[in-house]
């Protein structure tokens, strides 16, 4: 759809929008529809309602550019994530940052497109700004920054930032995996009752076959085979094609 669509929806929609407002003056009339910034956004959100991003996205950009608003800003990294457009989102990002330094918000996706383009270094610096203030974007930067510190190979740190969690939508997947750290460092320093406790921990919250195999491992090496043997076979009634599990189980020649 190209732009005079849009124009001529915006025209449409701004005569109902003026005859239900109180009688206007000639030239307020003309104030409204020679306000370049109201056809813009009028334009950027009918595009987005229309899924044509791409507009919308150029629409919302040269308003935040024109307006120094972040919330154009916003809007116009919203039509790029829709479009999937990493550069998109990058240049959007980077001027909602601009306009708005100290927004949580931005600074937590700002972080995540340098992941995803693997610049760690600069991710882990607007993470832990994040991390360091009370917002509702907290606890999201904690669980980033314990994924990069598991990918670095620190894993007491990586642990330590997950059990830092302790609500939100990442409380559950931090739990699991701190537990199934703490239970593999147990394991191999042989402390098997520590082990043994946190990997029932995390398969309780998870379920995951990977984890029984892992458990049923330590309890055969603790001595509790009756007990590895009924995870094991638990677990592969539930996912009989695991290839980690049936690994697992044929190194016990299960």
């Amino acid at each position: 759809m190209r732009i005079a669509f849009y124009q001529n929806i915006f025209c449409s929609l701004l005569i109902v929008i003026i005859f239900s407002l109180s009688p206007l003056s000639l030239a307020e009339t003309k104030q409204i529809y020679k306000n370049q910034y109201l056809q813009q956004l009028i334009i950027g959100e009918l595009a987005f309602q229309y899924k044509n991003y791409s507009e919308a996205y150029r629409a919302f950009l040269s308003l935040a550019y024109a307006t120094n608003n972040p919330l154009y800003a916003q809007y116009a990294l919203e039509a790029a994530w829709k479009q999937n457009h990493r550069q998109k989102s990058i240049r959007a990002a980077d001027l909602w940052l601009k306009l708005a330094p100290n927004e949580p918000e931005v600074q937590l996706l700002r972080a995540v497109l340098y992941i995803k383009n693997e610049q760690i270094p600069p991710a882990k610096q607007l993470l832990v700004k994040v991390s360091n203030s009370s917002n509702p974007f907290q606890e999201n930067a904690v669980y980033l920054l314990g994924n990069i510190a598991f990918a670095e190979g620190d894993i007491p740190r990586a642990i330590k930032y997950y059990l830092a969690i302790n609500s939100g939508p990442y409380y559950h997947e931090a739990r699991i995996k701190a537990n199934l750290l703490q239970g593999s460092i147990a394991y191999k320093q042989q402390d098997y009752s520590a082990a043994i406790k946190h990997l029932q921990q995390a398969y309780h919250l998870s379920n995951k076959s990977e984890i029984a195999a892992l458990l049923g491992e330590v309890l055969w090496q603790a001595g509790n085979v009756n007990e590895a043997k009924a995870i094991w076979q638990k677990a592969l009634e539930k996912t009989p094609a695991n290839r980690y599990l049936l690994d697992t189980m044929l190194r016990y020649k299960q």
